[in-house]
């Protein structure tokens, strides 16, 4: 499906003008989500765990391992088990592993990078301090994760359990990255997200995601894309500075493209009769990362119907304010999320 550009000179103008709007929609949402957490107190526990393993010597590092696997239990299980693929603690060969790991001279050489890197964390601590100061506000019954740092051999960027969120910061070097991510063939549409901009925002949607899993009445694109609009939607109540590009990854044009066009997408999907189809390969097409969205021209934007569903969860909580965050976020009934909305671009 090609959805036309308008004329030259008519698109640098609606180019101005979604430019404009934006920044007026994104000041408008920021205005929605003013509170004041000033009496809130937050002790933030942060571990940079990546020293810990790489700054032993090698002949210690069993020893080591052991008093890590006491101290943070929970994590180096699922480290070792689910994204170093080592296996857990205390299984035999997770030394061995941990040791292939450490010694690995491109590892090490990763973790010299990320040390040259992330020397100093305290702007994203601070960042995460706040932004869970807010979290806490919103949901006030919730535990606060701690959080870690490390590398994970370019596997996962986040991963959580119930009790932390962890950022592999391999995965955040940007252009310090290059080289690495150069000889993993690693796309530019993936190399977007891997800069160090985007942390506090992957940390808080990961989060979000752990604590509020998607449970749907019916699974089907709709559903998934206002889950995924109601992830983004507290997102933005718990760390509102950030601009939209970053949160959805996307170009300055490709945000303009999914301005323009929301409507003919909406249209489109609405005609098409693919808003409730549940065939995982028809929705991955509207929700999965890829260069572009695949049923419109590919200078799309990728994800739209995330974007789409953000659009929806804001006219959905325009129009019901009887509904806090927590409410929303405990909502199912998409077919009822959507219906309530009015959406209508």
């Amino acid at each position: 499906m090609v959805f036309q550009k308008r004329k030259k000179m008519k698109h640098n103008w609606y180019n101005l003008f979604f430019a404009m709007a934006s920044i007026m929609l994104t000041a408008c949402g920021s205005d929605n989500f003013k509170i004041d957490t000033s009496n809130i107190s937050l002790d933030l526990q942060v571990v940079r765990f990546e020293p810990l393993l790489f700054e032993v010597s090698p002949g210690s590092l069993p020893l080591v391992a052991d008093s890590l696997a006491k101290a943070h239990p929970e994590f180096t299980e699922v480290y070792g088990a689910g994204v170093l693929l080592i296996g857990k603690p205390s299984d035999e060969i997770f030394d061995e592993g941990l040791q292939a790991f450490v010694t690995d001279y491109t590892m090490a050489s990763v973790y010299e990078t990320v040390k040259s890197e992330y020397s100093n964390f305290d702007q994203e601590i601070q960042t995460l301090i706040e932004a869970f100061k807010r979290y806490n506000y919103y949901f006030p019954q919730h535990k606060v994760p701690t959080v870690y740092t490390c590398t994970s051999g370019f596997n996962q960027s986040v991963f959580t359990s119930d009790s932390f969120v962890a950022v592999a910061l391999d995965n955040y070097l940007g252009d310090s990255g290059a080289e690495y991510y150069d000889r993993l063939a690693i796309e530019n549409y993936k190399r977007i997200k891997m800069r160090r901009e985007r942390i506090p925002h992957d940390v808080i949607t990961a989060w979000l995601m752990a604590e509020f899993e998607f449970t749907p009445l019916e699974n089907n694109l709709a559903a998934q894309m206002l889950y995924y609009g109601k992830i983004l939607y507290a997102a933005d109540a718990i760390y509102p500075e950030m601009h939209d590009t970053i949160k959805f990854s996307y170009t300055p044009l490709q945000y303009n493209w999914a301005v323009e066009f929301e409507n003919k997408v909406w249209s489109y999907l609405v005609e098409n009769k693919t808003l409730f189809t549940g065939k995982t390969s028809e929705i991955n097409k509207y929700i999965q990362d890829a260069p572009f969205t695949a049923p419109f021209m590919n200078n799309s934007a990728p994800r739209i119907g995330t974007f789409i569903g953000r659009q929806i969860i804001y006219q959905f909580m325009r129009h019901n304010p009887e509904y806090s965050i927590e409410m929303l976020m405990q909502e199912n009934d998409y077919m009822k999320i959507l219906n309530l909305s009015k959406y209508n671009p």
